[in-house]
């Protein structure tokens, strides 16, 4: 919880975030979670708060194979910013690729 309060979460935000996504408690900070957020708010130019507290589930996929991979898919197509984080990263890869060729 400290650390979402550190990026501009009040309490009542982290706590909600924390009690949809519960497993947030056994990711590290430095490795998964801090990356994982300022790559939403750096290169996806999203506002990490207002995501987060609709999609929280966003920490639990990889940064590397699903997040970055299919955010440059969406970005080469000028969609980037209109897709919600939920179907950027919940449909499956035949459903993704199949809507965004």
């Amino acid at each position: 919880m400290r650390f979402l309060q550190d990026v501009g979460f009040s309490v009542v935000e982290s706590r909600r975030v924390c009690g949809r996504f519960p497993a947030i408690f056994g990711y590290g900070i430095e490795n998964n979670l801090r990356p994982k957020y300022f790559y939403l708010v750096r290169d996806m130019k999203r506002d990490g708060r207002e995501e987060v507290n609709k999609f929280p589930q966003y920490f639990g996929f990889s940064l590397e194979k699903r997040i970055k991979v299919r955010h440059l898919h969406l970005k080469m197509r000028n969609v980037d910013r209109e897709v919600p984080l939920n179907r950027m990263l919940l449909w499956s890869d035949q459903r993704f690729y199949k809507k965004w060729k």
